[in-house]
């Protein structure tokens, strides 16, 4: 966890998470887990590289999780401490398996539940307008397979930005990852 504490409402925070650890049929001795997630994670460490020389109105934490793969042990932990905390958690944006692209045009897909549906709506506007990345919205807050989920569960508004929803990665859980 790295964190760039906000200048005028340091209370209020983002997220900004991935997951590092992978899992394969031989999870003990070869999940290379390089799309999923070794991209989320890059992802996480390169934003986390880019903000340290900014300010912010609010806080961002930048996380790696672990247990992901083990059915969000790291973010349900870690979200629920949040709440016993009191923690003002504002908007959680989870990256999930980001570096694949099947044949162009590819997207990102944008996920969000209902009550995350501003989230979503304001990342796909910031993506238009810095980068050349088009993006699919998708509202389904069935999509509960990463991290974002432990935050909705708690109700925190969360996304989860990922290459395709539902997942076509040819090495997906494989040993080829």
């Amino acid at each position: 966890i790295a964190e760039r504490t906000g200048v005028v409402t340091p209370e209020e925070i983002v997220i900004i998470c991935g997951h590092y650890d992978s899992i394969s049929p031989q999870p003990q001795t070869r999940a290379p887990g390089a799309d999923d997630n070794g991209t989320g994670t890059a992802a996480v460490l390169h934003a986390a590289r880019a903000a340290a020389g900014s300010y912010f109105e609010r806080t961002v934490r930048f996380i790696a999780f672990s247990g992901e793969e083990q059915g969000l042990r790291g973010s349900q932990a870690y979200a629920q401490k949040m709440v016993e905390d009191g923690e003002q958690i504002i908007g959680v944006i989870n990256l999930d398996m980001i570096g694949w692209s099947d044949p162009n045009p590819e997207d990102l897909d944008v996920i969000g539940n209902d009550a995350s549906s501003d989230l979503v709506d304001l990342f796909i506007d910031c993506a238009g307008a810095y980068t050349t990345l088009p993006t699919l919205r998708v509202i389904n807050g069935g999509a509960t397979a990463s991290d974002h989920a432990a935050f909705w569960t708690r109700g925190y508004p969360a996304l989860l930005g990922i290459e395709d929803y539902p997942v076509n990665y040819p090495y997906y859980h494989t040993t080829e990852d």
